[in-house]
């Protein structure tokens, strides 16, 4: 059964400004051509492709040309509509990936730190410093050693077994050097608070890392009244990618 098409007798003028005539003008142009375009291909022998161009325009247009001129019919409700749902659905799009990139970045720089800190972690056991503070800072790590040496040269909290290695291959162990003032007993080895223990400390540290900074020395009195040597340093990011890069290179 053949649809009706209703006529209405509206006679209200259309209140057009010049620019939006030559909108509407240009639009009713471009439909015009779209159609001639498929009137051509169906008698010639469409493809689905010439159908999509050409009823695609129309469908971009028709809602245009609705709204320019307060049409208000079904299918222009429905096109807006749908239209609508599209420009939602892209802005949900763009927040999702704002966020995603938004995550990976934090991700990303989460890996970064860890890598930063478990590298110097790595040295600082194979040197055979027992602990030793970490903080990330916004361009390096700050680092507290206490006094307190290792009796072997074993990985323990670092991760990378290879990285360990590398690192006693080009690191010196510390409770082995001769030059160094060591006080050692059966549970422990730790630094004393000598002038040449911290002469040591400070070439160990920039001949390692060149731009670091030494924050302070810190000395405490043992039970046995010993005076200890710890140290407070600030390595640059910089810093400890030349150490990665550098043991990589071995």
């Amino acid at each position: 059964m053949a649809q009706k098409l209703h006529a209405y007798d509206d006679r209200t003028p259309l209140n057009l400004t010049e620019e939006e005539k030559q909108a509407i003008l240009q639009m009713i142009q471009e439909i015009n051509t779209s159609l001639t375009l498929l009137d051509q291909r169906i008698t010639n022998g469409a493809q689905n492709s010439d159908v999509s161009t050409c009823i695609g325009l129309l469908e971009h247009r028709l809602p245009d040309l609705s709204k320019i001129t307060g049409y208000d019919g079904i299918l222009a409700k429905q096109v807006e509509e749908r239209h609508a749902k599209v420009r939602k659905l892209n802005c949900r799009i763009r927040e999702l990936e704002e966020q995603r990139g938004k995550e990976i970045n934090a991700t990303a720089t989460t890996s970064a730190l860890q890598r930063y800190e478990d590298t110097l972690r790595t040295w600082h056991e194979a040197c055979g410093f027992r602990y030793a503070n970490i903080q990330c800072k916004l361009s390096g790590l700050r680092v507290k050693f206490n006094s307190k040496l290792r009796h072997e040269r074993k990985r323990r909290l670092s991760r990378n077994d290879e990285m360990f290695a590398r690192f006693v291959k080009m690191t010196p162990f510390l409770p082995e050097l001769t030059d160094w003032d060591i006080i050692k007993n059966d549970y422990s080895s730790e630094l004393a608070d000598t002038d040449e223990n911290r002469q040591n400390l400070i070439r160990l540290f920039t001949e390692e890392f060149p731009n670091v900074r030494i924050n302070r020395f810190e000395a405490r009195k043992n039970d046995c009244g010993s005076f200890l040597l710890g140290i407070d340093v600030y390595i640059p990011y910089e810093d400890i990618e030349r150490l990665q890069k550098k043991a990589l290179e071995m």
